[in-house]
């Protein structure tokens, strides 16, 4: 079993160091993947260089599609590529912390912790912290420190369009170019659940897929993530009967251009990784994906 998409509480994630450890113990491959920084590397020096673990993050740009990408030659962390990914993160946070002022608020020094966990190391804002924020300026109340409703979503990712474009335009495709200064491998994660966080309906969710693996190997991108999707995932987007259909275009557009898989969870909590594991065992293990897998 391999699962090569795990968010620690470096980013956004809640899984520690004891959860780390349990994984390994059934996973023979994991990668730490937290978004837009390798610090977990930096501070786990000797699984940084085990054979179980392939160096990786996620860099996350909002208003553009998620990109993995895994360094099988780094083995060790790297202070030149950890400060790529602090421009990144910079970038990020400086527009919405722009689109915060712009909404009326005053109090971000004050506000942005709120929507982090504690024991969370990366505190740059993204689109989903605003509207955390946001939800909490409406109704006065925190839930959980990241939670929001659709409405708050949509009000943020608003804002978040109508700035930054030529900022954001400076590095446009820069997952890409730092894949290729660090001898990385880019990989499409999640693309059913992009393609629907993008579009309403499944009809235009599938033309989204399309274009979404359309755009990926226009940048020579020949690896996509057979992504988990959990119950609740499925529940709340009623996307039961269509998901076969998203596994289909996915599966013959990878024939198609000679594409591989990974296979990951997304993994934000141990929660996570339970219902993963399931899901492996139920349908992969016995699939016939298992034989286009690039890591394995």
């Amino acid at each position: 079993m391999i699962d090569l998409h795990l968010h620690t509480h470096y980013s956004d994630g809640r899984l520690m160091d004891g959860d780390i450890a349990e994984i390994r113990s059934f996973c023979h491959r994991i990668s730490i993947t937290d978004h837009n920084t390798t610090l977990w590397y930096a501070d786990h020096p000797q699984a940084s260089s085990s054979p179980d673990i392939l160096m990786g993050c996620e860099i996350t740009i909002d208003r553009r599609p998620d990109i993995l990408i895994y360094f099988p030659n780094l083995h060790s962390f790297s202070n030149e590529l950890e400060h790529s990914l602090q421009r990144i993160r910079d970038n990020e946070s400086h527009i919405i912390q722009k689109c915060y002022f712009e909404l009326g608020f005053h109090d971000w020094e004050e506000d942005l912790p709120r929507v982090f966990d504690t024991e969370n190391r990366i505190k740059s804002a993204r689109v989903r912290d605003l509207a955390a924020i946001l939800y909490q300026k409406r109704t006065n109340q925190i839930v959980s420190c990241d939670y929001f409703e659709h409405e708050d979503l949509m009000l943020a990712r608003k804002q978040r369009r109508q700035h930054g474009v030529n900022e954001l335009d400076l590095h446009i495709d820069e997952p890409y170019s730092i894949a290729k200064s660090f001898h990385g491998i880019p990989v499409l994660p999640h693309p059913i659940r992009t393609a629907m966080r993008w579009e309403a309906t499944p009809k235009k969710a599938c033309d989204s897929l399309l274009k979404l693996l359309d755009d990926f190997s226009s940048h020579d991108g020949h690896i996509i993530e057979y992504e988990f999707l959990s119950d609740d995932f499925i529940y709340r987007h009623g996307v039961y009967n269509e998901i076969s259909k998203f596994r289909s275009i996915i599966r013959t557009f990878a024939d198609t251009n000679n594409m591989f898989f990974t296979i990951s969870s997304d993994a934000h909590s141990f929660d996570d990784i339970l219902s993963y594991k399931k899901w492996y065992q139920k349908e992969i293990c016995t699939s016939s994906i298992k034989e286009r897998l690039f890591f394995d």
